[in-house]
């Protein structure tokens, strides 16, 4: 969902900064980073701040150069603790025709959350 966005000064500054060039001496082949580089980092660095997609960044006419329209990135999903993870892992195998086709049954959900956590703890030691 587009949504509309105000820079402060300081981010408005560092963005302009980013895109102003810099005196570089060839050294084997490289110029270093271009400005366009450079703002494009600054860009995506605000988006982290600001949560948005730094690639859909519109100015809005009529307004100053601080306001902006962007898509909004989706939250970030929560890290899951380590035996859900290691779960996840086992019920993907699962669902993908790991244990399930190689016993030609079935495991209990609770059989596999038991050992995704003795998996888990194991590997906390």
């Amino acid at each position: 969902m587009r949504k509309t966005y105000e820079m402060t000064k300081a981010q408005l500054d560092t963005l302009l900064d980013a895109c102003k060039s810099t005196p570089v001496m060839m050294i084997s082949g490289s110029c270093g980073r271009s400005p366009q580089e450079k703002a494009n980092d600054a860009w995506a660095v605000l988006g982290k701040e600001l949560n948005f997609d730094p690639m859909t960044v519109e100015p809005i006419q009529g307004k100053e150069m601080w306001w902006f329209t962007a898509e909004e990135s989706p939250p970030p999903k929560p890290a899951l603790p380590s035996h859900e993870k290691v779960l996840k892992d086992l019920l993907f195998q699962l669902k993908d025709g790991g244990w399930v086709d190689k016993i030609g049954h079935p495991i209990e959900l609770n059989t596999v959350y038991q050992l995704a956590v003795q998996v888990s703890n194991e590997g906390q030691k």
